[in-house]
């Protein structure tokens, strides 16, 4: 992908990507919170800000049946920035998704945040019959610019990449409420966080 403002990531994230057929490449910028914090799952009136720090999200088809997650680098301190499973052991053997306890227990407790974050969007996709065609395999490969900042809606924003590089990846295009609702799910089921 080619725009007037590159991600400074996007490069580190193609080069992960060693596949043969098209790359997808999305992003979104991590946000400021004024007023009101995550407070707008009861209702409240927030202030938020986009910040120029984003996330980058590349994904690539493969032809082994392997659905593989790396980070480009280590993200907050974590360990574990990377996910080799076979795809048909993630989406159950029936293509349509483990639960979220299931999936963690298929990629262990180690696995870092960030990856089971993305990793969750994938699966909550399939779950909610918006992704088809991803039976050959998988390639993901992200970077951060949030890492270092508290409170910049890092989830969210890897969530939402995650889904818009694997909308386009497989020529489908997600509503607004559509994205907004996976991303919920992936916070509030795969990383326990209570969002609205």
């Amino acid at each position: 992908t080619t725009t007037a403002d590159p991600s400074p990531f996007t490069e580190d994230v193609l080069k992960h990507l060693t596949g043969d057929g098209p790359c997808y490449v999305a992003r979104a910028p991590g946000r400021l919170d004024l007023l009101g914090g995550s407070s707008d799952y009861t209702g409240s009136l927030l202030l938020n800000m986009p910040l120029g720090q984003h996330v980058c999200v590349g994904v690539q088809h493969r032809t082994d049946g392997k659905f593989e997650v790396a980070c480009t680098r280590a993200t907050g301190g974590e360990h574990n920035g990377q996910l080799s499973v076979s795809l048909s052991e993630l989406s159950g053997g029936h293509g349509n998704g483990l639960s979220a306890e299931q999936a963690v227990a298929l990629v262990g407790t180690s696995t870092s945040r960030a990856v089971r974050c993305v990793g969750g969007t994938f699966v909550e996709l399939v779950r909610q019959g918006l992704l088809a065609g991803h039976e050959n395999g998988l390639s993901i490969s992200f970077d951060s610019g949030l890492d270092e900042l508290s409170d910049a809606g890092a989830d969210a924003a890897l969530a939402s990449a995650t889904a818009v590089a694997l909308a386009g990846a497989h020529e489908v295009t997600l509503k607004p409420v559509e994205t907004a609702e996976v991303c919920r799910r992936v916070e509030n089921e795969w990383l326990g966080v209570p969002v609205g």
